[in-house]
């Protein structure tokens, strides 16, 4: 059995990773603050089985429970690959650093670093003894290579996430064992709900947002099926080093 844990699973690439995902001997366990009934009955008859786990990663103690409920139902003499994907994030507060609310800057923090940083140190914890393979795949961006006007806090945790997979892959490494595999894996500019967001903006807020308004009009956003294909391409690459940071232009 493949276990597939997926964050953010409700929408966008989460939702488009967990349809790609229904396929017999996979078992998806989906986290987000609201279950989607769209998944719900595309799983009908793929043999694949679907867990929902109701969870606000803004919230420390919701994100550590999450994990140790999932853990609860696999079973280690069933598993034969054990993934998590943290795909769940923000991109709020889109502002100048001065006009940002310290509560935003926070909430930021906790969903698109602190959350995938437990889950990730919850899954290394919980899956030590099996044999099974293991890899997570933290979801980030281009946006924690460089500064982007008005994205201090989504561009700090973006980068924080990308050292993050390569120090947790670093201790995987060096302590053996059939090591947990890391990866950090930056989908490109994707046709989701945070683009609308991003493009609601004002110019005072964020100085490039012309250029997202234009991404969306000459079509040049990636739907997230596409986004969900390279991911299940990554995860299919024998050869990847533990640790990579990784783009989608490598899986397509």
């Amino acid at each position: 059995m493949k276990h597939i844990i997926i964050t953010g699973a409700s929408k966008g690439i989460g939702q488009a990773v967990a349809s790609r995902f229904l396929k017999p001997g996979h078992h998806l366990f989906l986290i987000s603050r609201t279950k989607s009934t769209a998944i719900v009955e595309e799983a009908k008859g793929t043999g694949a089985a679907v867990d929902f786990f109701s969870a606000d990663l803004s919230d420390t103690t919701q994100t550590e429970q999450v994990m140790e409920a999932v853990f609860q139902v696999i079973s280690p003499e069933e598993s034969n690959e054990i993934i998590l994907i943290n795909n769940a994030g923000m991109i709020d507060p889109v502002s100048p650093a001065e006009d940002t609310k310290p509560a935003d800057i926070a909430k930021n923090i906790q969903v698109n670093l602190t959350a995938p940083m437990i889950l990730t140190s919850q899954f290394i914890k919980h899956s030590k003894e099996f044999e099974a393979n293991k890899k997570v795949v933290n979801i980030s961006s281009g946006a924690g290579k460089q500064p982007i006007y008005g994205w201090t806090a989504y561009c700090s945790a973006k980068a924080g996430l990308d050292l993050y997979t390569q120090t947790a892959a670093l201790e995987q490494e060096e302590q053996g064992n059939n090591p947990v595999q890391i990866y950090s894996f930056a989908p490109g500019i994707v046709d989701t709900s945070m683009q609308e967001a991003i493009r609601s903006r004002t110019k005072e807020e964020f100085k490039e947002v012309e250029q997202f308004r234009a991404y969306k009009e000459k079509g040049q956003l990636l739907p997230p099926e596409k986004a969900a294909e390279a991911l299940e391409n990554l995860l299919n690459d024998p050869s990847l080093k533990n640790g990579s940071l990784l783009d989608i232009t490598q899986f397509l």
